[in-house]
């Protein structure tokens, strides 16, 4: 995440129309990412293992709980990283590391 954080500002030193559009589309690209590839992801999975063929059921069975892991792993850690990340930034902001 501070890779994303330089990246973001190196775009808006310029302070542009240009580069503020740049740089919304890049934090809005960096932030869906994830979800995108996990939603590929299971449309891939689903090609593969021929879904067509199987109850919806346990499709639905399948997709909730690929869902449900990705959901509750991001809820889980996303207190951690929130306060790991901002420490890390105070602490490069005080150059203590």
């Amino acid at each position: 995440m501070a890779g994303i954080g330089v990246k973001l500002n190196r775009i808006y030193q310029k302070n542009t129309i240009t580069t503020n559009i740049v740089g919304f589309f890049y934090s809005m690209t960096m932030t869906i990412a994830p979800v995108l590839v996990v939603i590929i992801n299971l449309m891939l999975m689903q090609k593969v293992l021929k879904f067509n063929t199987v109850r919806y059921i346990d499709r639905e069975l399948f997709s909730c709980t690929v869902l449900y892991v990705f959901i509750f792993s991001l809820l889980t850690t996303s207190p951690f990283n929130a306060v790991l990340s901002r420490y890390m930034s105070d602490a490069i902001f005080e150059r203590t590391v």
